[in-house]
């Protein structure tokens, strides 16, 4: 078994998917210890509204990276500016995330009234930028670790803040929504602090203000087609939690977004894997059918008795948040469960067209992602959380159907 295991650790695709699935777990374990804590410490409106301000900063954090978080891994292995190359990535991230979340705050009346709040004062207003900014650069230094085959970074990171939100939300206790939020935030800016100090420890990182042209003009095009598409695939987690607060209440926000976090739990298989997948077949094409194959096999091995496990356990699993929890969102989360299946196939769909380069077909993918989700979920938004389930699954079904007749196409006009 040592030897077996040594022989898979030496596989680049294994041993990046290990660390980012542990990673992946080590945050979803702490973030579920988190909620949990959170459920009951906090009413389900505090929680309710929390969760929704919370994907919002994840959303314009994600709306901030412009693609580089991808061209990153497809391009910084072959580049011999990487410090320069980084530099113009973080800078142009930081500044895309302070202008989105700007314009966040002066249309928050009309996005989601709700969250209001936040644009009080002057203080929270700036710490809201603030957070969203170093959230934005702390995802794109997983992808710089990514593309170094480096992942076991990641972990270690993951791990060191993950565990300080727990400290910071005790920190934070009295102070209702607003307390939950900043102990997720300022976490974000301790993984990011963490992450600059391994790069300029253990990869000779040299910081600089700087935006080069050359590497703009290099990673632009590819950039612009992932951004798109990865527009169109956040905003129905994003969507959904403000459509949700805004016709069933706070409450039920609270549930959808509970189950959601178990979900992602199970999404961390499919997702950590074809980003090392991704990243495998960025440095070297002709791997990657055989890759697949690995990924495929893997995903496989670990998802579906994990989906079964939560469709019939899961109810019990959401108790431990309260009976509420349990009770309103049970269905939701067997459907989100059996949604992993067709994460699994999007996935490998999806990091085929993005290791060829084809960001057309990401896009076209990602339309009937998001337009199947949205439309379908506010539809069915009369049945409640279940309603929302079906269009979940839904959505996924389709952008795979339509990933997998894109790919034929691709093949046959190669052909």
């Amino acid at each position: 078994m040592k030897k077996r295991f040594l022989a898979w650790y030496a596989d680049g695709l294994f041993r990046n998917s290990l660390y980012l699935l542990l990673a992946t777990g080590v945050m979803a374990g702490f973030g579920f210890f988190f909620w949990l804590l959170a459920s009951r410490i906090f009413s389900p409106a505090d929680v309710g509204l929390a969760t929704t301000l919370i994907a919002v900063m994840n959303l314009i954090a994600m709306l901030s990276l412009l693609g580089f978080d991808t061209a990153l891994v497809r391009f910084l292995p072959s580049t011999t500016h990487k410090d320069a190359t980084i530099n113009t990535g973080m800078l142009v991230v930081a500044a895309a995330a302070v202008l989105i979340a700007g314009v966040f705050l002066a249309l928050v009346g009309v996005l989601a009234p709700v969250l209001l709040f936040i644009r009080a004062g002057v203080v929270l207003p700036l710490i809201f930028i603030f957070l969203c900014a170093a959230t934005a650069l702390n995802i794109l230094t997983d992808s710089i670790f990514l593309a170094h085959r480096a992942a076991k970074y990641t972990f270690i990171i993951n791990t060191l803040f993950s565990a300080s939100r727990i400290v910071l939300l005790l920190c934070f206790v009295h102070s209702g929504t607003v307390g939950i939020f900043l102990a997720v935030g300022v976490s974000q800016t301790i993984g990011l602090v963490l992450s600059v100090l391994v790069l300029l420890r253990s990869f000779a990182y040299v910081p600089a203000v700087q935006i080069d042209a050359q590497v703009l003009r290099r990673v632009g095009g590819y950039s612009a087609g992932n951004y798109v598409a990865g527009i169109l695939n956040l905003l129905p987690a994003t969507i959904l939690p403000i459509m949700i607060i805004d016709t069933l209440g706070p409450a039920k926000a609270a549930f959808f977004s509970i189950a959601m976090m178990i979900g992602n739990l199970l999404y961390a298989v499919p997702w950590t894997t074809t980003r090392s997948l991704f990243a495998e077949g960025s440095r070297d094409p002709e791997t990657l059918a055989a890759n697949v194959r690995k990924s495929l096999k893997l995903m496989a091995a670990v998802m579906v008795p994990a989906v079964v496990v939560l469709c019939v356990g899961g109810g019990l699993l959401l108790s431990m948040f309260g009976k509420a929890y349990s009770v309103e969102g049970f269905r939701f989360l067997q459907l989100v469960a059996v949604t992993g299946l067709a994460v699994c196939a999007l996935s490998l769909l999806e990091t085929y067209f993005r290791v060829v380069g084809n960001s057309n077909w990401l896009i076209i993918i990602n339309i009937f992602y998001m337009g199947t989700i949205c439309g379908l979920g506010y539809v069915l938004l009369p049945f409640g959380l279940a309603g929302i389930g079906v269009a979940w699954l839904a959505g996924h079904v389709v952008a795979s159907v339509v990933s997998y007749l894109l790919l034929r196409t691709c093949r046959t006009t190669a052909a």
